[in-house]
């Protein structure tokens, strides 16, 4: 099972207790109540708990990973870049410390997604999609305002916005194409054909 249908499937049961699908497609619950998770693979994953703690799954048991700042989103790249969202702050895993990703007011990141350690995506309080490579840029959706954004492992970019619209940046015209269609509230990309979201009646597609 890919990295993404974990994080869309396990996403998909964000509140309460964690549930992981296993390859012959039966489900099992991880001993931990979390708010949010992310996964590379079944022996690796980071979770926020309700009391924004900070976890790391080890194949067999979660590790609460001391930080100094309240966790309200994690992310983790299939490179084992992690990043953490706390208060308009994103943080970078280096080592076993942290360093501060800069964020340039007025922009505040309410979302986020990593691709590697210095690259990644996010969503703004404005509503705006924004890449991270050294500095924050945005792009701004044709329509709407977004409301998750996912980054791929080739660095391909997909959005959802607030009318449930998907869409995808095309690299090469600068341009976002929207994906007719598709109406979901949120998803998460491997690459422009591997594909997952959560649908506002909480399905997976």
């Amino acid at each position: 099972m890919t990295n993404d249908i974990k994080r869309a499937e396990q996403r998909a049961a964000m509140i309460g207790v964690l549930s992981a699908k296993n390859d012959d497609n039966t489900w099992r619950v991880l001993p931990q109540k979390i708010a949010q998770v992310t996964v590379k693979s079944t022996d690796s994953a980071w979770a926020i708990d309700h009391s924004k703690k900070l976890f790391n799954w080890t194949g067999t048991k979660w590790l609460q990973i001391p930080i100094s700042f309240p966790a309200d989103y994690v992310s983790m790249s299939a490179k084992d870049a992690v990043w953490v969202l706390s208060n308009n702050t994103v943080w970078m895993r280096k080592g076993s410390g942290w360093t501060k990703l800069p964020i340039t007011e007025p922009i505040e990141i309410a979302q986020m997604e990593v691709r590697s350690e210095g690259e990644g995506v996010g969503v703004g309080v404005d509503g705006k999609v924004y890449r991270y490579a050294n500095e924050w840029k945005p792009l701004p959706l044709p329509e709407g305002k977004a409301v998750h954004v996912s980054i791929g492992d080739s660095g391909n970019i997909w959005a959802v916005n607030d009318a449930k619209q998907v869409f995808s940046y095309n690299e090469k015209l600068k341009a976002w194409a929207i994906i007719d269609g598709a109406h979901l509230i949120q998803l998460a990309v491997r690459n422009d054909n591997d594909v997952w979201g959560v649908t506002d009646n909480k399905k997976i597609k």
